[in-house]
């Protein structure tokens, strides 16, 4: 999960290196860093009902293992369409990924635990 938290600006180290290789117009630059976040946040609400439909532990699993292949795909990227595309993905898979922790912390801990342990957890996910 620090991962997917750190990955919305985390693309900024590699962004002029991204840029030369992929060719990127300004746009997609802007695109590249857009992406993730749209997504993740248009794509919070299906993160939530994906936890009420299947589980929280199944959805974040799913979440995780999505977020490795849309990873794989950005590695592999030789275009601006697939950079965008796996960005996209990743910032879908982030937002399945991100409801489950949450919801997973919330069944485990007991009432007293339970706003530490998101405290900790929300701390590592801005990271």
């Amino acid at each position: 999960m620090l991962a997917v938290g750190a990955n919305g600006t985390a693309i900024m180290a590699a962004l002029p290196t991204m840029q030369t290789q992929l060719l990127l117009t300004p746009a997609g630059v802007q695109w590249a860093v857009n992406a993730y976040l749209v997504a993740s946040a248009a794509c919070i609400v299906l993160g939530g009902q994906t936890a009420d439909w299947f589980g929280a532990r199944r959805a974040s699993i799913a979440g995780l293992a999505l977020f490795g292949i849309a990873s794989c795909i950005i590695a592999i990227a030789d275009t601006q369409t697939t950079l965008l595309a796996g960005r996209t993905l990743q910032g879908l898979a982030a937002a399945l990924a991100a409801v489950q922790q949450g919801a997973a912390i919330v069944r485990v801990h007991d009432v007293a635990e339970t706003v530490d342990a998101l405290k900790v957890w929300r701390t590592l996910t801005m990271a």
